[in-house]
C-alpha cells in the first residue's frame, strides 16, 4: 500500500467520463438485429399498387384526368422483379407521377399554342 500523501489511485478529473446522449448513440440497423425474409413479386406489387392509389387520391381532379393509374402500375410493376430497396418506392412513384403531369401540361401548352390561329373578325 502506498504511504504517500497525495492520492494517486483517484480518477483524474482532466475528463471526467461522459453520460453518452441516448439520441447521438452509435445506431444500430434494425434490418441488421432482426432478419427479414424480402417481399415477393407479389407483395411489391401490391406496394405499388397502394402507392400509386394512395399518390392518385391526393392529386386535384384536373390532375386525375391527365394519368392513368393502371398504366403508371404496369409502368412500375418491371422494379418488383428486380427486388430491392421497397423503401425507395414511395419516392419513385411521387417522381413518376410528377413527371407525367408535368409531360401531360407540356403537351397541352403545346397543342393550344399549335392550334389553328383564328383572327378575330373585327
Amino acid at each position: 500500500m502506498c504511504q504517500h500523501t497525495h492520492n494517486h489511485h483517484a480518477t483524474s478529473t482532466k475528463n471526467p467520463p461522459q453520460n453518452p446522449d441516448p439520441t447521438k448513440l452509435s445506431r444500430v440497423r434494425f434490418d441488421s438485429l432482426v432478419h427479414f425474409k424480402p417481399l415477393s413479386k407479389n407483395e411489391i406489387r401490391q406496394v405499388i399498387d397502394r402507392l400509386v392509389d394512395d399518390n392518385f387520391s391526393k392529386l386535384t381532379p384536373d390532375e386525375r384526368t391527365q394519368l392513368e393509374p393502371e398504366k403508371i402500375k404496369a409502368m412500375l410493376y418491371p422494379l418488383a422483379d428486380k427486388g430491392g430497396n421497397v423503401r425507395k418506392l414511395g419516392k419513385l412513384v411521387d417522381e413518376v407521377i410528377s413527371l407525367l403531369l408535368v409531360r401531360a401540361l407540356l403537351n397541352d401548352t403545346s397543342q393550344t399554342n399549335s392550334g389553328p390561329n383564328i383572327k378575330d373578325p373585327t
